[in-house]
């Protein structure tokens, strides 16, 4: 697999007097021994504290502010939650025009390496910054933009996309059993949840014109990393240089090293001064990402056996820890217990529990799942 920097030219992203190939860490301007380079990284938790005054430092007019600190919809910007990883306080982020286009640029740069037109149409499946995203005319330049929640893939398979936004766990499930009727898709953007091997390998297995598109990141720091597959090659993670600075922390067990970044995109909504401590793990490979993962996540011990499961042909996999359970949908027929990262784990059929914030699946529970914050589809296999 090749990994690489993404070292582009600068782009909106870039502020003045900084470039793509400044240290990593640096703040604008800062150079290696500067005490903003020595500054502590702020955290999720100081974020959630410091909410008005960043939003007060940030690019939003009076009318705007007043409307976000109130914890109202801005007419025309999107706003984005931030908790529906980690589980943590929800932290409402607008985002200017600015941070919408320059991903959405990013994007269109994927979708397009392999001389694909368009997009045409754009589909945006299971997540509820989806919604946001239509409400905003014109987001993806020349598309017809809709939002489509589970209980609507029949409209969705009308709708003829060719370019898909969804979780993993969506693809996993609902779009391997769509491939004959997606024939016009060319690419599946997935993000919001672990990317499992065996999904690119099934998806480029079911859609072999597609392209897979990994956007890694979160609600404060999006689009960290991307990485393109194809059948023809692997991009590996890239660094996008062109907007961040990264630094990573000291190897802990296995190798893995804290991501802490900066950004140097002007005019964002909601400024995060100085460095960010993400939450995400990285292993370096020749100074260079070669995986990722959001640290503390109970999934990352059982990753490569649910892989491996996966690669059986499941249509979904979640472990329930705290049940000592693994739940799980396809045609295979699992017999338990299982050994799952050490643990043993009695598979039991049925859909995954979604997060009601977010609607993402994850792959591991370390608690029963509570109704007061996770859903389950109605299908077959639980109803």
């Amino acid at each position: 697999m090749q990994v690489t920097n993404k070292e582009s030219r600068p782009s909106p992203g870039s502020s003045p007097g900084s470039s793509p190939g400044s240290s990593p860490g640096s703040s604008p301007g800062s150079s290696p021994g500067s005490s903003a380079q020595r500054r502590p990284p702020l955290t999720k938790q100081e974020l959630v504290a410091r909410r008005e005054e960043l939003l007060r430092a940030g690019s939003l007019a009076p009318d705007q502010l007043a409307l976000a600190l109130a914890g109202e919809p801005v007419p025309g910007l999107m706003t984005q939650y931030s908790s529906g990883s980690s589980g943590g306080t929800p932290l409402a982020l607008p985002k200017a025009r600015v941070e919408t286009e320059w991903l959405v640029a990013r994007l269109l740069e994927g979708h397009r390496a392999a001389g694909a037109p368009g997009p045409r149409r754009v589909a945006l499946v299971g997540g509820i910054t989806h919604g946001e995203v239509q409400r905003l005319p014109g987001v993806f330049p020349g598309a017809e933009t809709r939002s489509f929640s589970l209980a609507e893939w029949d409209e969705l398979l009308s709708f003829e996309p060719d370019f898909l936004s969804c979780y993993p766990s969506v693809a996993r499930d609902h779009l391997l059993r769509s491939a004959d009727a997606l024939t016009r898709l060319r690419t599946i953007k997935l993000g919001g949840e672990v990317v499992l091997e065996s999904d690119r390998t099934r998806l480029l297995a079911a859609f072999p014109s597609c392209a897979l598109l990994e956007q890694f990141g979160s609600t404060e720091m999006p689009g960290l990393a991307f990485r393109r597959t194809t059948r023809e090659g692997d991009t590996g993670y890239e660094l996008r240089r062109d907007r961040y600075d990264y630094r990573f922390g000291p190897p802990s067990a296995g190798g893995w090293r804290a991501l802490v970044v900066a950004d140097r995109l002007p005019g964002r909504a909601f400024p995060i001064p100085g460095p960010y401590q993400t939450g995400d793990e990285v292993l370096l490979r020749g100074g260079a990402p070669s995986a990722l993962r959001r640290a503390g996540d109970p999934a990352n011990a059982l990753r490569a056996d649910l892989d491996a499961l996966c690669a059986r042909g499941l249509h979904s996999a979640q472990a329930l820890l705290g049940a000592g359970a693994l739940l799980f949908s396809g045609p295979c027929d699992l017999r338990g217990p299982l050994e799952l990262g050490g643990l043993e784990l009695t598979p039991r059929r049925g859909a995954p529990y979604r997060l009601l914030d977010s609607n993402k699946a994850p792959l591991a529970l370390s608690a029963d799942p509570s109704p007061a914050r996770f859903w389950r589809e109605a299908s077959p296999e639980n109803a």
